[in-house]
């Protein structure tokens, strides 16, 4: 039997051409010591027949522009490629800073709500008025993001797990409380620090060079394009739902409908009918409502169609509501019972304090 049907199984036709130009040589070229010390060494190509060596010359001379053109085109195609590449991934890392930045922004804006504890007192106070551990953790988390994230604060940073382990209410409490007195008397920032990258601050010696300046106000033009697109996206990212700034800057946990409420507004995510062109029900819909509380119950206060009975105290609250023009919804005022266990949620009867319109800070 043959060496190569030994080895793989191959066709008599491939085997016999492989076996002609073992035998002319075509392919042979000098590859041990004892081969490339003989005088008449030579390459693979001065090895050929004079006629094989004269056209390959012509052909390889006669294909070039093509060769040449096909590959330009290999080389563009691939240069294409590479730039998408980049500028893809330059664009997701560009997404993410401006994520995080939003994230600066509204921790930021917490800072003029009621969630801020500004005192060592409000710590204390504030964390025993929370019921569970896990609103006590969020609203202590809460409060130093908005030192470390929303002030820019790097001093605040705190690590949030020790050795894998978390770390516990009090250990943050702690924290807290150090920050507090550690800032205090800090100026407080307009807006959080850019994620535009930067070169490193260090001390200056002599007359800074027009390179430097060029540079700083090409920084400073970055910065404010980066953060005049991010508050679009935020703006956004709000109106499609992906974030919701309101029920951010609301407080944590859960929170009893009181006399505190009056004559402030808040919203009430109520269910309306959605109804078709000829007036067929098709569905419901959702949708936060925003009204002015004109009166927190007393225990007096009688409920519609009910005969005798009364609200409890602080159970329900009479609310003047704002027109709802796209769902023909006029101007009207009822009684809502507003539940501690639906505050600031996501449900049907949920309830939070209406903060307006956000001032995202576009400039427009």
């Amino acid at each position: 039997m043959p060496k190569y049907w030994a080895r793989a199984p191959i066709g008599m036709a491939n085997a016999a051409a492989v076996s002609d130009i073992s035998r002319n040589g075509f392919l042979h070229r000098p590859v041990t010591k004892k081969e490339l010390k003989k005088p008449d060494a030579h390459g693979l190509f001065f090895g050929l027949r004079e006629e094989l060596k004269m056209t390959a010359v012509m052909a390889a001379m006669e294909m070039a522009p093509a060769t040449r053109e096909r590959n330009n085109r290999a080389v563009e195609q691939q240069r294409e490629i590479k730039r998408q590449r980049e500028e893809a991934a330059k664009a997701e890392v560009l997404r993410k800073g401006q994520d995080e930045y939003i994230e600066c922004l509204q921790y930021h804006q917490m800072w003029q709500t009621e969630q801020c504890w500004r005192t060592e007192a409000e710590v204390r106070a504030g964390v025993k008025a929370l019921k569970f551990k896990t609103y006590k953790e969020t609203a202590l988390k809460n409060n130093i993001l908005m030192r470390w994230k929303g002030q820019g604060w790097p001093d605040c940073h705190v690590a949030w797990s020790k050795d894998g382990k978390k770390k516990s209410i009090a250990d943050l409490q702690r924290a807290l409380i150090r920050i507090i007195k550690d800032t205090k008397g800090w100026k407080l920032r307009d807006k959080p620090p850019s994620k535009v990258p930067q070169r490193k601050e260090s001390a200056v010696l002599g007359t800074v060079t027009h390179k430097a300046i060029e540079l700083a106000a090409k920084r400073a033009a970055m910065e404010d394009e980066f953060d005049s697109e991010a508050r679009k996206r935020w703006r956004e990212q709000d109106n499609n739902g992906e974030r919701s700034t309101h029920q951010i800057l609301n407080t944590v946990g859960r929170r009893k409908l009181d006399q505190s409420f009056e004559k402030k507004r808040i919203e009430v995510l109520t269910s309306f009918d959605i109804f078709d062109e000829n007036k067929i029900k098709i569905g419901t819909e959702l949708r936060w409502c925003g009204g002015v509380v004109k009166k927190v119950s007393d225990g007096t206060d009688r409920v519609p169609n009910g005969r005798t009975r009364c609200y409890k105290e602080n159970e329900a609250a009479k609310i003047e509501w704002d027109p709802v023009e796209e769902l023909d919804a006029p101007a009207c005022t009822t009684w809502e019972v507003l539940k501690e266990t639906k505050w600031n949620k996501n449900c049907e009867g949920a309830w939070r304090i209406d903060f307006g319109v956000i001032d995202y800070g576009i400039k427009d």
